[in-house]
């Protein structure tokens, strides 16, 4: 980087913030030419950077492994032994143009190899619908059948037939909803009567999936730090509920002084009578 220390700082908070949006569950990748030297102290910067890092650390260097480290990534590219000139950009791309085409081949071949070895993430929780898929098709695909016809020909005998069949495919969705949820919920409520914990716990995860934990990201009292690390934010709670549970009262005793005063009525102060529990039963 040949920019000013206002653009370098700038750019390193907007990486910051940018990273800051990713849930920790989420497996980040970030690909960039970086274009600084980060040095080969590995034992200092352990879990970000390996031996086999390139150049002296400098301003650029750090500010990079700082924001790595934040973040807890990794640069992969100092865990491999390579020759020297394989380490390194040596040449600069000014077209924009070469730098799309290559970043569009490189995604093209990561997504297609993510496909082929990996395949597409399946649904890991039962959805009313899952048991009733095919007949709902039928549905959808004969109301859009309907639709296309409307939309091709406006009549009131077509707008009929599709507003008729949008009712009733509505009406139909409904009942498969209900007779699931009946279903399932006597599917549970038997576990529970039966005492069947680990069944019943499963059915549940089953509807509702499994309880993903992690811990967003919270705002400084400023409004404009984001705080991502767990003891931060626990920190920024207490500060918070501190403020707001332990503040001081704002008391006027003047305004207290100029209360009207009232003589003590002692008799409230007496147990009801029979007549008066009596009355109030």
């Amino acid at each position: 980087m040949s920019s000013s220390d206002a653009s370098k700082d700038k750019f390193y908070e907007d990486l910051h913030a940018l990273l800051a949006t990713v849930p920790k569950v989420d497996k980040l990748i970030v690909f960039d030419n970086f274009n600084t030297p980060i040095g080969t102290d590995h034992a200092a910067w352990q879990g970000v950077l390996d031996p086999h890092g390139l150049g002296s650390c400098n301003d650029n260097g750090l500010l990079l492994l700082c924001t790595f480290a934040k973040h807890r990534l990794l640069l992969t590219n100092t865990f491999f032994r390579l020759p020297m000139r394989e380490k390194a950009t040596w040449m600069h791309l000014h077209n924009n143009a070469i730098v799309e085409t290559r970043w569009c081949l490189l995604r093209n071949v990561i997504q297609s190899t993510a496909l082929l070895v990996l395949g597409r993430a399946h649904c890991q929780h039962q959805d009313w619908f899952d048991d009733d898929d095919v007949d709902i098709s039928n549905l959808l695909a004969e109301k859009n059948g309907l639709h296309k016809a409307y939309m091709d020909l406006r009549t009131d005998a077509t707008k009929a037939d599709f507003f008729r069949s949008r009712r009733l495919v509505q009406q139909r969705l409904r009942e498969m909803q209900d007779a699931w949820m009946i279903r399932k919920a006597e599917e549970i409520q038997g576990y529970a009567d039966r005492n069947e914990r680990k069944n019943f716990l499963k059915a549940i995860k089953a509807i509702y999936g499994p309880c993903i934990n992690g811990t967003a990201p919270l705002l400084r009292s400023d409004g404009k730090t984001l705080l991502t690390e767990k003891s931060q934010i626990l920190k920024r709670w207490a500060e918070h509920f501190r403020s707001v549970l332990n503040c001081s009262p704002a008391i006027s005793e003047a305004a207290i002084d100029r209360l009207p005063q009232v003589d003590t009525n002692n008799d409230l102060d007496l147990p009801p009578s029979l007549p008066e529990t009596i009355r109030a039963v």
